[in-house]
């Protein structure tokens, strides 16, 4: 969570939460605790609810050892406790459409707001009418970094690799059929075609569509969907489930034999819960039968002597969640930071009660955080006293370095040798130095690593300027009876990591 720990870094000291309640309802895994771990250090109080079937037992222990969580098991300890928030962090909306479903009024505090993760939370406010939108809303979704950056390309490549996981499958020469053409739809279409897979796309929106099919895939409007169904290998549900399910168990009656389906939405909602449970399907007369196995779900198929058998990732549920960690840890940690970052931005003094997108300029400064390593920090010319110093210790003296101070193209250390000390020839493949000779004299022995026989003795004393490029081995013996002293610059900066030795193996 290494943005997370860039925001500590940057406003730990103003604590910006400082007597601040928050109200955090996300996937219980591993990255709800950076998330949980920002806020506190920043100085707010966390009550945390999470979604129950994204659960992850490990993550559970954890925060269960954190005296400092407060848990909401249910939602009756959720309604006592709301009076008490001052900032909700919530995905799909889930905890506001428990407040606003509530049958009796639930005190809030005054200057309460919300910041939603989801696109599907976004699009739940949006069919709310103004007048029952009970507290301002901020919606993180249309951000440059969520639409494109996790939903465009960190989701479908998880979600995709969850279902390789699951079903060890080849997917060359595989037919597919995305219900939905949105971000995660269309990111999940354009990997599936790098795979070799046939991918066929039924979208509601005729927008979407004409994209779709400019893109060169088959494209369907939703009532066609039980025409293509029969083809498919693989069925991935895609929708936000606000127009109903996507798949009913006419769709299952008709699709292929061995066909494997699986949940890429944000909710239960896109396949009907009827479709898993063990009945006679009157409609239809078939009869349904269920196995399950580990989180999946195998349906058995059969009317008059046929039969056929499908399989349901997950039992219906969001495959990423229910079966791994979701999108990748690093994207979320750019999700979460653009929330943590819009709860410390925003005065709610100033909103009034309805949906807001994100400010640019909380985007803005998130990128910039990841580019420089903390937004608040001006790299000003500094005067650095001794005490702020640092010496380690090394066989042939030792090396001074500029306390905290971070020089990004080149780094600058004071190196002491004593007198008859010398050095292990090494060589750096990336970095070039410079020595500046403050005091005493040495002889410095230079070669390239590739040609050791080309050896050069340079005799170098008190104010010499040495060049060392990179890739010549150097070597120091010191000659003189006092310290020999000098100035190294390094660029790019020095790194252990690029420091070679001439005998290989040591």
């Amino acid at each position: 969570m290494r943005t997370l720990e860039k925001i500590v870094e940057a406003h730990q000291k103003n604590k910006p939460f400082k007597g601040k309640n928050f109200l955090v309802c996300t996937h219980f895994k591993q990255t709800a605790i950076g998330l949980i771990r920002t806020i506190q250090a920043l100085g707010g109080l966390v009550y945390y609810h999470p979604i129950s079937y994204s659960s992850d037992n490990s993550v559970l222990d954890s925060l269960k050892r954190n005296k400092k969580i407060i848990f909401l098991k249910d939602d009756s300890q959720l309604a006592s406790n709301l009076r008490k928030i001052d900032i909700i962090i919530e995905d799909g909306a889930r905890l506001s459409k428990i407040i606003l479903g509530s049958n009796r009024k639930i005190k809030l505090r005054k200057n309460l707001f919300s910041i939603e993760q989801t696109t599907h939370g976004f699009l739940f406010w949006s069919s709310v009418s103004k007048d029952k939108i009970p507290y301002p809303v901020i919606s993180v979704s249309n951000t440059q970094i969520k639409t494109h950056i996790e939903n465009n390309r960190a989701t479908p490549e998880s979600l995709l690799g969850e279902f390789l996981r699951a079903t060890g499958v080849a997917l060359t020469g595989k037919s597919a059929l995305i219900l939905g053409f949105g971000m995660i739809g269309s990111g999940l279409a354009r990997l599936l075609r790098e795979y070799g897979v046939s991918v066929s796309v039924v979208e509601v929106y005729p927008v979407r569509r004409l994209i779709s099919s400019s893109m060169g895939f088959l494209t369907y409007e939703p009532d066609q969907i039980n025409k293509v169904l029969p083809e498919q290998d693989i069925i991935i549900s895609c929708t936000n489930s606000y127009g109903g399910s996507s798949l009913g168990v006419e769709q299952f009656l008709l699709m292929k034999d061995g066909a494997i389906i699986f949940n890429g939405g944000s909710g239960r909602g896109e396949i009907e819960e009827e479709m898993l449970s063990p009945r006679m399907y009157l409609k239809n007369h078939a009869n349904i039968s269920i196995q399950r196995h580990a989180d999946d779900v195998h349906v058995s198929l059969e009317k008059m002597g046929c039969s056929k058998k499908l399989t349901i990732l997950s039992g219906g549920h969001p495959i990423n969640l229910r079966r791994g960690n979701g999108t990748s840890s690093d994207v979320i940690d750019f999700v979460f930071s653009l929330m943590v970052l819009a709860a410390i931005r925003t005065d709610c003094k100033k909103l009034s009660k309805r949906v807001y997108h994100l400010d640019p300029a909380v985007e803005n400064e998130m990128a910039l955080l990841c580019e420089t390593g903390g937004v608040s920090k001006q790299w000003i010319p500094t005067h650095l006293k001794k005490s702020q110093l640092k010496f380690d210790k090394r066989p042939y003296g030792g090396v001074f370095k500029f306390g905290n101070q971070v020089m990004e193209r080149f780094s600058l250390a004071r190196a002491v040798f004593t007198p008859g000390s010398e050095t292990e020839g090494h060589y750096h493949l990336n970095s070039e130095e410079a020595y500046l000779i403050e005091n005493g004299a040495a002889n410095m022995t230079v070669w390239h690593y590739q040609h050791p026989e080309n050896k050069t003795v340079y005799p170098v004393k008190a104010g010499d300027y040495f060049t060392i490029p990179r890739g010549f081995v150097h070597h120091v013996k010191v000659t003189s009876s006092t310290d020999f002293i000098c100035l190294v610059v390094a660029s790019p900066p020095f790194s252990f990591w690029d420091q070679f030795f001439e005998t290989k193996g040591k």
